[in-house]
C-alpha cells in the first residue's frame, strides 16, 4: 500500500515538472516572437488571438481589438457636417401630475400568488369598504366584433354581425329607451352595401335620436403598439369618411377595449379628430390598482411634449379585468356575472351555473345585489356618475338574446329606481351621455379635479409576470408586408392625386378619366391596408386559416397597387399622346402570402449598344434623396445612361445569392447611386454592350471556404483567401471589422473622429416556460414567457462572404435558418443590417429568436429611448421588478441608446419587440415559433413562420452640444435619424418598362411632380384624393406632420440645409400645386376649422396637420 502511494506521488511530481517545463518553454517562444516582431502590437494581437482561438474548445470566441490598430482612408469628410439651427431643438418636457415612467419607480408589481380561480385569473383592484352616496349609473350595451380573429372577417360577418346590426335598427326602433354603441366602421360599411332601404332609414332615426352612438368611427379598432401613426390615421379617416358621406356624422367620443396597451399616439390621433373623451381598458393590472388606490383612474391624458396642454382628452380607465359582463357592474365577479342573462359566466366550483332570469320573486335580491356593486365600483370616483358597459365578443346577435338582456336588466333597473333609500338612479345611455353627465358634474362642483398624465401604457400583463410583449413580433413577415403596403399606397396616392389635380388644370377630360379608373380601386387597397391594423391582424394574434386571409388580402392589395402605379406612370411618361403606353411594371413581386418579395430578373440580350429597358424611379419623399438602385440582370456588360442629364452612372456588378444563401451564377446584381429631386421621377436607360468593361466587384472569403470555388466556374468576379482573424469593410464614412470565422460585426470606427466603437452583433434564443417548474406557463402569440435569460445561437456551419466595389460593400452569412447580411453604402454614413430568416424547421420549436448589439454605449442607469407607432419618443428604464419580459417594448421605426457622449440609433422598417437589458445591449426580436397557446382564446401557437425578411440600419453618432434638460422623459431622433428612418420606411418606388427596340423614343426622361419641396423635418404624411366635383373640380385631404430633432448633434449639409420659415406656401412656388380654395380641418377631413386664404400653412413642432385641398 505505501509503495503504490509513493509511486502516485512521483508520477503526480513529474507531472508537475512536464507542466512547469512547458509553461517555460511557452515563456521563451513569447520572448522570442516579441523580439523578432519588435513593437507591432496588431501582429502580435492577431498571432495570439488565433493561438486562442485555434486552441480553445469554441469554434470562434469574442474578437478583443482594444489593442489593434485600425487604418483606414480619409477623404476629407469633416466638413461636410453642420449643427442646427437653435430654433429647431425641442422644448421642455410638459408639466403632469402623473408621468407614467416616473409613476413606474412607486407602482408595486405584487400579482397575489397561491390563489387559485377557474379562469386562472382574479379581480386584483378590490374595494374593500364603500358608503352609501347618490349615483348615477349609465349601462352601455355593447358588442365587441373583431373582423378577424378565430374566424375570418366574412365568416363572422355572415354568422354574428349581419344579423346584429339588422337587430340593432329594429330592437331601437321598437325600444326607444333602449341604447347602444357601436365602433367598427367595416361593419357598417358591408352591411349598409347590403341593407334594404327601410333599414337604412331604421338607422338613420336611431343615430338622430341618440339611441345609437358610434363610437370612435374608425375603419377598425386599431392595435396601438405595432401599428405605424401614418396606418392608424388612414384607417381613422377612412371610417370618418364613410360615416360622413353615408350617413352625415362625426363621432366625437372613442371607445377602445380590447387593443393590448395603450398608447399615446393614438390620443394624439384621437384629440385632433374631435374624439375629445375616450374609454380605454387593457392596461396593466399593476397600474390599475395603483391608479384605483389613489382614484385616479379618470385622468386628462396628454402629450408629454405639449407645454399648454391643448392636446388633452378625458380618458376613463375600466378598473377591472376585462370589458365583459362579469368584470362591468362591480369589483366582484361572482356577482357581475349574474347580470349576463343568456350566457353561463358563472362556475360553483368547475360547473357551469345557468343564468338567472329576474321576476317578482328574486327582483328585489338581485337589485340589491346589483346597487351594491354600483355602489362599490363608485368608491373608485370622486363625481358620483358611474359607467356600466353591457356586452362581450360578438354578442347581441339573436333576438332572444336582446329580448333577455334587455328585459332583465329593465326590471332591476325599475326596481332600483323606485327605491329611494337606494340613492340611486340607472338608465340606458352611451359614452356620450356618460361624459355629458360627468362634465355637468364637475362644472357644478368646481373641488371635483382630474389629474393630468402623460405617456403611455405598455407593456401590458393581465396576470402575474405575464406580459403581453409577445405580440410585438409575431407573425412578423405579415408586419413587414404591411409597410411595405404602406409606404406603396403612400406613393401611388400621391401620384395619383397629383396627376388628377394636373390633369384637371389643364381640362384634358380624356386623361381625367383615365386616372379615374383607378380611384375605386385605391380605396379597396387603403381599406386593405386599414383592415390589416386591427388589434388581431397585425399584431399576430389570429388563428391560422384568419392570418391566411389576411395575408392573401395584402397580397392582392400589393399586387393591385403595383398595377396601379405602374399604369399611372406609364401615361404620363410617354412622349406624344397618340402612342400607345410603354407598359411600366414594378421591378420587384410578392407571388404568395407567405412568400418573400423578390426581385424580378431583367434580361439582357447582349446585342451591341441595343436599350433594353428603362428603369423608371419614383422618389415620393418631399426631399431631395440620394439613394442606391439595386437590380438583378442577366449579363454583367450593361451602361445606364441617366436619361435627364445623357451621362452614363458609374455602376457596381455583384454576385448574386438566392434567399438560403445559395450562389446564383446566371444572374448578376447591378448596383448603382442616384439623387433625386423631392417629389420626382427620373428614368435611366440599361444599355447592353459586349465591348463595355463593368466594374466587377472584388469577392472574398475565408480561406477555409476556398474549396467551395474549385469546381465552380468564374462568373468575371476576381476570389481572394481572408487569412486574418478579422477583416474590414469600408466606405468614405465607416470601416467595420467583422470576425472571420462568424462573419459578425465587432467593431465600427467613424473616421469623422477617428472613434472605434464596439457595435458586436450576436443571435441569442429565448426559450419557454421554466426548466424546473412544469406548471409555469409558456409563451404564445400574445405573451413572452422566457425560460431565463438569452442563450448564443449555435453558429455551427457559417459560410461567410465579402463583396467590396465603389458604391457600395457588404459581408453576407449563411447559416441554418439565416441570411445575415451587413452593407455599407458609399453615401451613408450608417451600417444597413437585412436578416432573412426561416425558423419552419423543427429546430425552432419554442424559440424566439433574437438580434443582439452588445455596443461600449453604456449608459449606467440603462435607459432605453423607443418610438411610439413612429410619431414620437419617450425613455424607458430597465426595472428589474419588470422581468425579462416587461422590459420589452414596441419599436415600430426607431429605438436609442446613449450617454452624455454616444448615441447608437436602431431604425427598423417594421415592428419589432426591443430591449436594452443591459447597459450597452440593444436587442431586438426576429421571430419566434411557439407550439402552444397562451390561455387567451386563441387555443393554438406560432407555427406557421414562412421566410421573413427585417431590415435595420444602425447609426452611431457623437454629441456635440447637451441635451437642453438631462433628465427628461422624452426624446427625440437625430436629424440623420430622421433623414435615415424616411428612406427606410419609404424605399424608392423602381419600375421597369417592357422591352422595345428604341424605348428612348416612347419614355421621358422624368418629371417633378407639382408639389413644393419641405425642409428634413417636415413629413408629408398623406395627399388622398376625396371626390370629384362637377367634372372640373377635384378634392384632396393633405397631412403634414412637422417633427423635432434632436439638434445636439451633426447632420449632412447637403440633407440638412434649415429651412427655418414658419410657413410652407403652396401656391407660390415654381413647383406649386393648382389650388382654388384650401381649408384647415380635424385630421380625418371631415370637419372644417378655418379656411386658408393665402395658402400658407404653419404646423407648429411636433404636430399634424391635415388641409382640405379643392383643385381646378
Amino acid at each position: 500500500m505505501a509503495c503504490n502511494v509513493l509511486r502516485g506521488r512521483m508520477r503526480r511530481w513529474h507531472l508537475m515538472y512536464l507542466l512547469a517545463g512547458f509553461c517555460g518553454l511557452y515563456f521563451i517562444c513569447s520572448v522570442w516572437i516579441m523580439y523578432l516582431l519588435g513593437n507591432d502590437r496588431t501582429m502580435v494581437t492577431n498571432l495570439m488571438s488565433f493561438i486562442h482561438k485555434t486552441t480553445n474548445d469554441s469554434p470562434c470566441d469574442d474578437v478583443d481589438l482594444s489593442r489593434l490598430s485600425i487604418v483606414y482612408t480619409n477623404d476629407g469628410i469633416g466638413g461636410q457636417w453642420q449643427p442646427l439651427f437653435s430654433d429647431t431643438c425641442p422644448a421642455e418636457d410638459a408639466s403632469v401630475d402623473i408621468q407614467m415612467e416616473k409613476e413606474w419607480d412607486k407602482i408595486p408589481v405584487n400579482y397575489p400568488n397561491f390563489i387559485f380561480s377557474v379562469s386562472g385569473w382574479i379581480q386584483v383592484v378590490k374595494v374593500k369598504t364603500w358608503t352609501v352616496k347618490p349615483l348615477e349609473v349609465i349601462i352601455v350595451p355593447h358588442s365587441h366584433q373583431d373582423p378577424g380573429w378565430l374566424k375570418t372577417f366574412d365568416n363572422y360577418y355572415m354568422l354574428y354581425t349581419a344579423s346584429t346590426l339588422d337587430l340593432i335598427v329594429d330592437k331601437l326602433t321598437i325600444h326607444r329607451d333602449w341604447t347602444f354603441i357601436w365602433s367598427d366602421v367595416i361593419w357598417l360599411a358591408r352591411w349598409w352595401s347590403e341593407a334594404s332601404a327601410d333599414r337604412k332609414l331604421k338607422l338613420n332615426r336611431v343615430l338622430r335620436s341618440g339611441q345609437l352612438e358610434i363610437v370612435t368611427g374608425g375603419w377598425v379598432m386599431s392595435d396601438e403598439a405595432t401599428a405605424h401613426y401614418a396606418a392608424m390615421l388612414t384607417q381613422l379617416t377612412e371610417g370618418h369618411q364613410w360615416l360622413q358621406q353615408n350617413l352625415g356624422i362625426t363621432p366625437n367620443v372613442s371607445w377602445a377595449v380590447d387593443p393590448f396597451g395603450h398608447s399615446s399616439t393614438m390620443t394624439y390621433l384621437l384629440q385632433r379628430s374631435n374624439l375629445q373623451k375616450m374609454v380605454i381598458q387593457r392596461v396593466s393590472y399593476a397600474v390599475k390598482q395603483h391608479l384605483a388606490s389613489e382614484k385616479n383612474l379618470e385622468f386628462y391624458w396628454t402629450q408629454a411634449w405639449d407645454q399648454s396642454h391643448s392636446t388633452a382628452g378625458l380618458c376613463h380607465m375600466m378598473p377591472f379585468l376585462s370589458y365583459a359582463v362579469p368584470f362591468s357592474c362591480g369589483p366582484d365577479p361572482q356577482v357581475c356575472c349574474k347580470m349576463d342573462f343568456t350566457n353561463s359566466k358563472c362556475y360553483y366550483g368547475l360547473q357551469q351555473v345557468p343564468p338567472i332570469r329576474v321576476d317578482d320573486s328574486n327582483v328585489a335580491y338581485w337589485s340589491k345585489e346589483l346597487w351594491k356593486q354600483f355602489q362599490k365600483k363608485a368608491e373608485l370616483y370622486d363625481h358620483g356618475v358611474l359607467l356600466v358597459p353591457h356586452g362581450d365578443d360578438f354578442y347581441y346577435s339573436d333576438s332572444i338574446d336582446w329580448d333577455k338582456q334587455f328585459g332583465n336588466l329593465t326590471k332591476l333597473i325599475n326596481y332600483i329606481n323606485t327605491q329611494s333609500h337606494m340613492k340611486t338612479k340607472v338608465r340606458f345611455g352611451t359614452l356620450s351621455d356618460y361624459f355629458t353627465s360627468v362634465n355637468k358634474r364637475m362644472t357644478h362642483d368646481s373641488s371635483l379635479k382630474m389629474p393630468t398624465l402623460a405617456g403611455d401604457f405598455f407593456t401590458y400583463n393581465d396576470r402575474a409576470d405575464q406580459y403581453w410583449s409577445g405580440y410585438y413580433t409575431s407573425r412578423p413577415h405579415l408586419k413587414h408586408m404591411a409597410r411595405k403596403l404602406q409606404s406603396l399606397l403612400r406613393s401611388v396616392e400621391i401620384f395619383f392625386s397629383l396627376c388628377l389635380a394636373q390633369a384637371i388644370h389643364t381640362g384634358t377630360v380624356e386623361r381625367i378619366m383615365e386616372i379615374l379608373r383607378d380611384a375605386v380601386k385605391l380605396q379597396s387597397f387603403r381599406q386593405t391596408l386599414s383592415l390589416f391594423q386591427h388589434h388581431d391582424a397585425i399584431t399576430g394574434t389570429a388563428k391560422r386559416k384568419v392570418v391566411r386571409d389576411y395575408g392573401d388580402r395584402l397580397k392582392s392589395a400589393f399586387n393591385g397597387l403595383s398595377g396601379s402605379l405602374g399604369s399611372l406612370l406609364a401615361n404620363e411618361l410617354k412622349t406624344m399622346n397618340n402612342i400607345q403606353h410603354v407598359e411600366v411594371n414594378l421591378a420587384s413581386e410578392w407571388t404568395g402570402y407567405d412568400k418573400l418579395v423578390t426581385q424580378k430578373t431583367i434580361v439582357i440580350d447582349g446585342s451591341q449598344n441595343l436599350y433594353q429597358v428603362h428603369i423608371v424611379v419614383y422618389n415620393s419623399l418631399p426631399h431631395r434623396r440620394q439613394d442606391v438602385v439595386v437590380l438583378h440582370v442577366t449579363e454583367s456588360m450593361v451602361k445606364v445612361l441617366d436619361r435627364s442629364t445623357h451621362r452614363y452612372i458609374s455602376c457596381q456588378v455583384n454576385p448574386v445569392w438566392s434567399t438560403n444563401g445559395a450562389l446564383q451564377l446566371d444572374v448578376f446584381e447591378l448596383v448603382f447611386e442616384v439623387e433625386l429631386p423631392p417629389l420626382s421621377v427620373r428614368t435611366y436607360a440599361l444599355i447592353s454592350d459586349s465591348d463595355h468593361i463593368p466594374t466587377m466587384a472584388k469577392l472574398s472569403v475565408p480561406l477555409i471556404q476556398i474549396t467551395d470555388f474549385r469546381d465552380v466556374d468564374s462568373p468575371g468576379f476576381s476570389l481572394s483567401a481572408v487569412k486574418d482573424v478579422v477583416f474590414t469593410i469600408e466606405s468614405p464614412y465607416l470601416l467595420a471589422t467583422f470576425a472571420t470565422c462568424t462573419g459578425k460585426l465587432q467593431y465600427t470606427t467613424r473616421k469623422s473622429d477617428g472613434q472605434t466603437l464596439r457595435s458586436e452583433v450576436k443571435f441569442m434564443t429565448y426559450g419557454t416556460g421554466s426548466k424546473y417548474n412544469v406548471f409555469k406557463d409558456k409563451s404564445g402569440a400574445y405573451t413572452f414567457q422566457p425560460d431565463g435569460q438569452a442563450e448564443p445561437l449555435q453558429d455551427g456551419s457559417v459560410k461567410v462572404y465579402i463583396v467590396e466595389g465603389p458604391v457600395m460593400s457588404k459581408v453576407l452569412t449563411v447559416q441554418s435558418g439565416i441570411v445575415h447580411t451587413i452593407t455599407l453604402y458609399n453615401n451613408s454614413a450608417a451600417v444597413y443590417v437585412d436578416n432573412i430568416v426561416d425558423m419552419s424547421g423543427s429546430q425552432w420549436n419554442n424559440i424566439e429568436l433574437v438580434l443582439r448589439l452588445n455596443t461600449a454605449v453604456m449608459d449606467p442607469e440603462n435607459k432605453l429611448c423607443v418610438d411610439l407607432n413612429g410619431f414620437q419618443m419617450h425613455k424607458k428604464k430597465t426595472r428589474k421588478k419588470l422581468e425579462i419580459q416587461g422590459n420589452f417594448y414596441p419599436m415600430t421605426s426607431m429605438a436609442v441608446i446613449e450617454t452624455s457622449e454616444e448615441r447608437l440609433t436602431l431604425l427598423t422598417s417594421s415592428t419589432h419587440g426591443v430591449a436594452s437589458l443591459h447597459p450597452g445591449e440593444l436587442e431586438v426580436v426576429l421571430d419566434r415559433k411557439l407550439l402552444q397557446g397562451d390561455w387567451r382564446g386563441l387555443n393554438e401557437g406560432v407555427t406557421d413562420n414562412v421566410p421573413t425578411h427585417s431590415q435595420f440600419v444602425l447609426l452611431f453618432e457623437r454629441r456635440h452640444k447637451l441635451p437642453i434638460k438631462k433628465d427628461s422623459l422624452m426624446c427625440y431622433p437625430s436629424p440623420m435619424a430622421m433623414i435615415l428612418s424616411d428612406t427606410l420606411e419609404q424605399p424608392l418606388d423602381i419600375l421597369i418598362t417592357g422591352k422595345r427596340s428604341d424605348p428612348a423614343q416612347l419614355v421621358k426622361a422624368g418629371l417633378d411632380l407639382p408639389f413644393p419641396p419641405l425642409p428634413y423635418h417636415t413629413q408629408l404624411v398623406a395627399l388622398r384624393s376625396l371626390f370629384m366635383e362637377g367634372g372640373n373640380r377635384s378634392h384632396a385631404l393633405l397631412s403634414i406632420h412637422r417633427r423635432v430633432a434632436d439638434c445636439g448633434f451633426l447632420c449632412f449639409t447637403k440633407q440638412c440645409h434649415s429651412q427655418s420659415t414658419d410657413f410652407i406656401d403652396l401656391a407660390n412656388h415654381s413647383k406649386s400645386i393648382f389650388i382654388d380654395s384650401m381649408e384647415e380641418t380635424i385630421l380625418t377631413g371631415v370637419k372644417v376649422k378655418q379656411k386658408i386664404k393665402d395658402k400658407r400653412i404653419s404646423v407648429p413642432p411636433m404636430e399634424i396637420k391635415a388641409y382640405r385641398i379643392t383643385f381646378i
